[in-house]
């Protein structure tokens, strides 16, 4: 990695090039799974760059659609219930911490 590369890295952006070693997806894949709306990097100048919750969520979808046979939609689909079903139970336990205050 350049010195450029491990400056991003250590402040949790990845390049293309890392992100598709770390998840296996390719780079034709990957501007599709953009095009999509899947997944949405940050420019930096000309270049993408990915942030460790993108890299969470591109092997997400990759389990989804390689080893579960879910297309791109209904991948976006699963992610966006997870999503929402994850921030309910976030908004549970703070409610009942708040109860339990009373």
């Amino acid at each position: 990695m350049t010195d450029e590369g491990e400056h991003y890295a250590e402040e949790g952006w990845y390049s293309v090039s890392v992100v598709v070693e770390m998840t296996g997806i390719a780079s034709p894949r990957l501007r599709r799974l953009e095009r999509e709306g899947l997944v949405q990097p940050t420019y930096h100048g000309k270049q993408r760059r990915y942030r460790a919750a993108d890299l969470a969520r591109l092997r997400k979808i990759r389990r989804l659609t390689e080893h579960l046979g879910v297309n791109l939609a209904g991948a976006e689909i699963i992610l966006r219930l997870t999503e929402e079903l994850e921030e309910l139970r976030r908004e549970h336990r703070r409610l009942r911490r708040l109860g339990a205050g009373e």
